[in-house]
């Protein structure tokens, strides 16, 4: 019976460490969690007003690729190359913090302390939701993470824009520690149609 007990008492304690844990320390859960996987891959949907897509994620620290029906992303921490299906061309930009943060889960999730103010909302069970607020203003109005209560990774984020738009992304299929070539991140021809246009706006 004492046992039981203590076994209780102990639930009970880790039951009110979680309910009384600040945003900030679940914030930081996830920024470890994500440097941890690194190495991920994972299905993607993305969703803006009444269009959206299904696609696959992959990320090792700041470089990512997400490759979709119509349009292909590459980015090797500097450069990204973009591939429109319906344009039938590649955009080759070096875009900012503040454009990536529209798109990578790691480029939100590791400047969140720096450019954002951490607030919680109320979630579904088993769910943890993060607003962001940037402390300067831009062009983003606010970002909402959902991260899983019990292994912090992230399963959605919905930015909202100063224009009023605003990009859902819902994450699901997570695997972690995958092996990614350096490939993987950087834009091949032989991803595209022959004859497909090259911007470089660099």
């Amino acid at each position: 019976m004492k046992r039981t007990i203590f076994s209780l008492l102990v639930i009970f304690a880790a039951l009110s460490a979680s309910a009384q844990m600040s945003p900030a320390t679940i914030l930081q859960n996830a920024i470890s969690t994500l440097d941890a996987d690194n190495g991920i891959s994972a299905t993607v949907k993305v969703s803006s007003g009444q269009e959206s897509d299904t696609g696959t994620l992959y990320m090792s620290g700041s470089q990512f690729s997400m490759i979709f029906n119509d349009i292909k992303v590459w980015y090797n921490g500097r450069t990204m190359w973009s591939y429109s299906k319906e344009n039938r061309e590649v955009n080759i930009t070096e875009p900012t913090l503040e454009e990536l943060q529209v798109t990578s889960p790691y480029a939100i999730v590791q400047s969140a302390f720096k450019s954002y103010n951490v607030s919680m909302l109320k979630a579904a069970a088993g769910i943890y939701a993060l607003r962001l607020t940037p402390k300067v203003d831009n062009d983003i109005r606010e970002i909402v993470l959902t991260l899983n209560r019990h292994d912090y990774r992230i399963r959605g984020i919905k930015s909202g824009t100063s224009d009023g738009n605003v990009y859902k992304t819902d994450i699901s299929n997570y695997k972690a520690k995958n092996k990614f070539a350096k490939s993987q991140f950087v834009f091949d021809k032989k991803a595209v149609p022959a004859k497909t246009i090259i911007n470089d706006l660099r």
